[in-house]
């Protein structure tokens, strides 16, 4: 799953949100922190959190977006914004887009609905628009790991409400 060692995909994110170290340990892949110890109780309290929530939001925001995107290359100058939107306005509603017509030559199309992507992928992966060879591929977005950070069960106590705590805790040992 990863590009480098810098860089993970957002599937693989969302999907695995937290990783079991071991019985007492976990890290949490949407924050970039360890939680440890009495890893139920913290992971609960932690992917509760509104910092948690926010961070989990905005990455199924953006892997929704990458589903509905594409990635062109091979944009001349000879090419015009004019002429470059209303060919692949014809594929479906465009929501967003950005066009370089430099030398980079590249393009980013993110429609309002996946099936326009499965449309135009499924139509032909080289376009011809103005004697340019468009290649268009689904966008593919990585995400930049930032400084990882630590969370310890007194850190998330000085947190929260310690009354919130045992009352989780008294949930936990009754099972």
């Amino acid at each position: 799953m990863f590009e480098n060692s810098s860089q993970k995909d957002i599937k693989y994110l969302l999907e695995n949100p937290i990783i079991r170290k071991n019985e007492k340990d976990a890290y949490c892949n949407i924050c970039e922190c360890n939680i440890s110890p009495g890893i139920e109780i913290t992971v609960n309290l932690h992917t509760q959190g509104k910092n948690h929530q926010k961070k989990l939001l905005f990455y199924k925001n953006l892997n929704n977006a990458r589903q509905r995107s594409i990635h062109i290359t091979g944009i001349k100058s000879t090419l015009t914004k004019e002429n470059f939107f209303d060919y692949f306005q014809t594929f479906g509603n465009v929501k967003n887009y950005s066009f370089a017509a430099n030398q980079a030559g590249y393009a980013f199309i993110e429609y309002e609905s996946e099936l326009s992507v499965i449309r135009i992928l499924e139509t032909s992966q080289i376009h011809n628009i103005n004697d340019c060879a468009l290649k268009i591929a689904k966008r593919e977005t990585k995400i930049q790991k930032p400084n990882k950070k630590t969370i310890s069960n007194c850190q998330l106590i000085d947190r929260t409400i310690s009354s919130e705590l045992n009352r989780l805790c008294n949930v936990y040992f009754r099972k």
